[in-house]
């Protein structure tokens, strides 16, 4: 993932967050009827039923706007969710850490690193680099060796208690991807190497989810959220400008356990030739849209542990619900937001259509209620009447 920095910030706070709905009461209520109503979304474009819990009632003074200010829609016929999922991916673990040869291995390449040397070893059928440094972490989440492959970045203790492991994905390693194929690699990675996990198994510290949404400027979601049409549970709202352009909008902080961040992707790959191709051939464009804003979550262990995850795999079973929850009420934004009542506020519905891809990408919901395409009402009908003649004239010992 990038960091951005931008010339020129203004901060604004937020209006209505006190009046939103409680994030555990959310994540567990209504279920089932969430998942029909997400599921017809994918199905029509659109949704009319409730987002947050089973008494909320969602209503739209524009019957389901889908172009101008109101709906952040700035190209109706480019409108396109190019891609989706997972852009980080952090797991830790405690356990038996690896045996003394490799310990012994490394901290002799880690002393020639701190040499200015570039030493390589081959760990779990990967070729790493040894960097001169560990995690930098205090206590027991100190790890002391630091080994990069790629976009993935494995560190490696030698106590016998506590963590003994951690390893990351970054974006160009799990952008595009299965999240659950991701997951059981960084995981096998770890066993390779020689870490035995304790029964608690692997913890997540760190997990992006994103969607990038073609058609819709940075502009227009700025839009939305300047005329307080916006539902959040946040207290912080930072807006970023460059040449007089809204670039990215931040709501949350990273210490609490919930971060938002949106920018203008298309700005930044623009800016990134080599990581502008790479983003064109991974998901098989010709060119890359000029209008082209991503949406990306970032979440904390704290927060996936107030939603019931207690380790990874809790974590990857309940991805989908964790993006109809951060996406419908952690933060939407909306067609018009009544302060007194935000919980009635509907989502615009390219926001709507961008969250059930996601949960989709999370191998959610909609794969499993979607039904099956039914047989045609007049070709039902014209079957039954030709059965039925055909029994009334079998009857008289004719045929018709």
């Amino acid at each position: 993932m990038t960091q951005h920095h931008h010339p020129r910030s203004q901060h604004t706070s937020n209006d209505g967050s006190s009046q939103a709905e409680s994030s555990s009461a959310v994540f567990e209520s209504g279920q089932k009827r969430r998942e029909a109503e997400q599921a017809k979304v994918a199905e029509e474009g659109t949704s009319s039923g409730r987002h947050c819990s089973n008494a909320d009632r969602v209503h739209s003074k524009d019957g389901g706007k889908t172009r101008g200010s109101g709906s952040g829609i700035t190209d109706p016929q480019k409108l396109q969710v190019l891609s989706c999922g997972i852009d980080n991916l952090k797991l830790s673990c405690t356990g038996k850490p690896v045996d003394k040869a490799l310990l012994a291995r490394l901290a002799v390449l880690q002393a020639e690193a701190k040499e200015g040397g570039e030493p390589l070893i081959e760990v779990a059928g990967r070729v790493w680099q040894v960097k001169p440094h560990g995690n930098r972490a205090k206590g027991s989440g100190y790890l002391r060796y630091c080994l990069r492959s790629g976009s993935v970045v494995l560190y490696l203790g030698d106590r016998d208690s506590g963590q003994v492991a951690s390893i990351e994905a970054e974006g160009q390693h799990c952008g595009g991807r299965c999240p659950q194929e991701v997951h059981r690699e960084l995981k096998n990675i770890v066993g390779r190497a020689g870490v035995v996990p304790s029964d608690k198994g692997f913890t997540v510290t760190r997990v992006d989810l994103y969607a990038d949404q073609a058609g819709v400027s940075m502009q227009a979601v700025h839009a939305i959220h300047a005329s307080r049409n916006s539902v959040f549970l946040a207290t912080k709202v930072e807006t970023h400008e460059a040449h007089n352009r809204v670039t990215g909008i931040e709501v949350g902080k990273r210490t609490s356990g919930v971060y938002l961040r949106m920018y203008d992707k298309h700005e930044e790959l623009k800016q990134d030739p080599e990581k502008a191709e790479f983003y064109r051939a991974r998901n098989d464009l010709d060119s890359i849209p000029s209008v082209l804003t991503r949406v990306e979550f970032e979440l904390g262990w704290e927060k996936l542990k107030e939603l019931g995850c207690e380790n990874s795999d809790d974590v990857f079973e309940s991805l989908s619900r964790i993006s109809e929850y951060l996406m419908l009420c952690w933060y939407r934004p909306c067609h018009h937001v009544d302060r007194r009542h935000t919980d009635r506020a509907k989502a615009v519905a390219w926001w709507q259509r961008l969250q059930v891809h996601l949960a989709a990408r999370c191998k959610g919901f909609v794969a499993k209620v979607r039904k099956p395409k039914t047989e045609p009402q007049i070709a039902r009908i014209k079957r039954q009447a030709l059965a039925f003649v055909a029994g009334v004239f079998g009857k008289l010992g004719q045929v018709p």
